[in-house]
This record gives structure tokens, sequence and C-alpha cells, in this order.
């Protein structure tokens, strides 16, 4: 007889944070109406609030301007909570919106202090 197996499927970890330059975080307003995963490219809007940062915004959340640190859940009400303000990131580890890229936030990212590096193995 034999005893009973579990198996379980474990997913690889992606980092996030793949170099030396300094971590710097601040809190900031989620507007309502969003639920956001940890790592969502936020950008921020004409009320002074954060949105997951949408290419074809016009309220100036259209510009990549941080990375969210944590889930935050704003659909019935806006949240404060904690962004990366700099850093450097795996771009593989971030939430991108809606017609963003690698290549569409590398400048706006570098301009803030926010730098983007595929991490290397060894």
């Amino acid at each position: 007889m034999h005893a009973a197996s579990n198996h379980y499927s474990v997913q690889p970890l992606v980092p996030l944070m793949t170099g030396e330059t300094e971590v710097n975080t601040i809190t900031v307003t989620i507007a309502k109406g969003q639920q956001l995963p940890a790592n969502a490219v936020l950008g921020r809007n004409d009320k002074g609030e954060y949105v997951l940062s949408d290419a074809a915004a016009t309220d100036g959340s259209q510009v990549p301007d941080c990375i969210l640190a944590y889930a935050v859940d704003a659909k019935s009400q806006a949240q404060s909570t904690g962004v990366y303000t700099s850093g450097c990131f795996n771009p593989a580890a971030l939430h991108l919106g809606n017609g963003h890229s690698e290549q569409t936030i590398t400048q706006p990212f570098r301009e803030r202090g926010i730098f983007l590096k595929t991490p290397s193995y060894k």
C-alpha cells in the first residue's frame, strides 16, 4: 500500500527589484473604482490621484509615474497606499496598463529615478 501523495505546482517567483539603486517610497491616493495588483505601473491624473497608467488617457495619467507596492482594492472608495518612486525594477514583474510596453515606460521612469533591468542569473 502506498501512502497518499500530494503534488503541488509551484510558480517561480519573478524578482521585482533587480539593481542596487536606492529604493524610495511615498504614500499616494489610489482613485476610486479600481482594484490593482502589486507592481502596477501608475500615472497621476489631473485630480492628483493615481490610476493604472493607460497610454491613451488624456488626464495626465498616461505618463508612468510610479509602481504600486501592494495590491489595493479601491473599488468602493479611494485608498491611500505606498508606491515606489525610485529604484531598479524587473520589467517582467510589472503590471502594465493598456497601450504600454517596456519601451513606453522606460523614458518617463528614467526621468523619475526608476530604472528597468532584467535580472541576470549566474
